[in-house]
């Protein structure tokens, strides 16, 4: 089993929900948010049991928490941005 500490000042629940569920098919994961009041403690093991969680597991898992809570930020902040450059892409040419 592997273990990941996430600052709560920086990773959400919905975020950490998200990318567990994401992960869901090859991890078993479990979470608690309320033993440590500045940090959501993350529990990571492979669902197969001939497998070994590798460093390399808990990394991606940091990066998959990392990324999404920068998806998560920027469309809170500026709203669906693929929205918004999709629309933009296939709008008509405006004449200069």
């Amino acid at each position: 089993m592997g273990v990941i500490t996430a600052e709560k000042q920086f990773f959400t629940g919905k975020c950490i929900l998200d990318v567990s569920a994401e992960v869901s098919c090859l991890y078993h994961v479990s979470y608690d948010a309320r033993s440590n009041p500045e940090a959501i403690i993350i529990k990571i093991s492979p669902k197969d049991e001939n497998r070994r969680l590798m460093e390399a597991d808990l990394r991606d898992f940091m990066n998959k928490l990392i990324d999404h809570q920068t998806w998560l930020d920027l469309n809170k902040e500026f709203g669906e941005i693929r929205q918004t450059i999709v629309a933009e892409a296939f709008s008509p040419l405006k004449k200069l």
